[in-house]
């Protein structure tokens, strides 16, 4: 009889160590299952702060234009097109890094915005590049500034992805 409460004693913990793996799994797979979906989440949360952005940054252009027009003072075309678009808000965001040369962001923190006064661009260095479906080898997402004789346009220089949605 001993020997049979001793063989079921050890079937009893086999079963537990069997619940025990199942539950361990279980809790793997809602982990990563929940990981998936925040960092889904967090994606979609950049791409939102990239295209307010951008639009803050073209209603600024419009408005110093209007304000340009309103006031009868003419602005130097060439001067107006090369200038930084970021000069026409009234506050830097806090994630402007400054001037680079060259579209070189190398050295800039990812999540930040930078002025290329080379080609008259602006730049964004997203968090994380797998989250863009673009074309390989892409450091940043680039903005040209373009537009003469009215309000300056802010034009991407690619075609961006960001999550099957387009970035524009």
């Amino acid at each position: 009889m001993p020997d049979t409460l001793s063989g079921r004693g050890r079937s009893l913990v086999g079963v537990r160590m069997v619940e025990w793996g199942v539950l361990a799994l279980l809790v793997l797979g809602f982990t990563w299952v929940f990981g998936q979906y925040a960092q889904r989440v967090h994606s979609q949360a950049e791409r939102a702060s990239v295209l307010t952005t951008l639009g803050a940054l073209r209603t600024a252009l419009v408005i110093q234009h209007l304000r340009h027009e309103v006031s009868g003072a003419v602005p130097d075309d060439a001067q107006a097109a090369s200038a930084n678009p970021f000069d026409a808000v009234e506050q830097y965001p806090a994630s402007y890094a400054g001037l680079v040369r060259g579209r070189d962001v190398g050295a800039v923190a990812p999540g930040q915005w930078v002025f290329d006064a080379e080609c008259v661009c602006i730049g964004y260095k997203p968090m994380y590049l797998d989250w863009l479906d673009s074309r390989e080898n892409l450091e940043a997402l680039w903005f040209q500034r373009r537009g003469s004789g009215g309000a300056s346009l802010l034009v991407p220089l690619d075609r961006y992805v960001w999550h099957a949605q387009l970035v524009e």
